[in-house]
């Protein structure tokens, strides 16, 4: 007998990046679509450094450029041509993670958006009524 989880193969989360520009934080938030993965496939991406040859940061990165399928919402990457928001690619992508510690809050807000809840707050609430 096959059997398979009752959920979609994606997930969508929400980051804002503040960055310092001289005396003031601009602020850009983000929409991320990436895939839905298990357990083993999230820890498949580390691997000792001196069996892969790359940092923790390198193998969490590729994580995030592997996994990553789309963003909306956003206004810190522009296309030089229009000078508009840039839509998705993975290079655009790999420009977000380059500046200082923006990897770790999209990957912190990505293994939140694959972690389960707690539903007893809705239960709770909906008991009340």
């Amino acid at each position: 007998m096959a059997l398979h989880l009752r959920v979609g193969n994606s997930v969508g989360f929400s980051v804002t990046l503040s960055v310092n520009e001289g005396k003031t934080d601009k602020k850009y938030k983000f929409w991320f679509d990436a895939n839905r993965l298990n357990v083993e496939q999230w820890d498949a991406y580390i691997t000792a450094e001196e069996v892969t040859g790359k940092t923790i940061i390198e193998q969490i990165k590729n994580r995030l450029l592997d996994n990553i399928t789309n963003w909306s919402e956003q206004t810190l990457v522009i296309d030089d041509e229009s000078g508009q928001p840039a839509e998705f690619s993975k290079a655009g992508l790999e420009l977000v993670l380059g500046l200082w510690d923006a990897w770790s809050l999209i990957n912190a807000a990505y293994q939140s958006a694959l972690g389960i809840k707690d539903g007893s707050s809705l239960k709770d609430a909906r008991a009340k009524n």
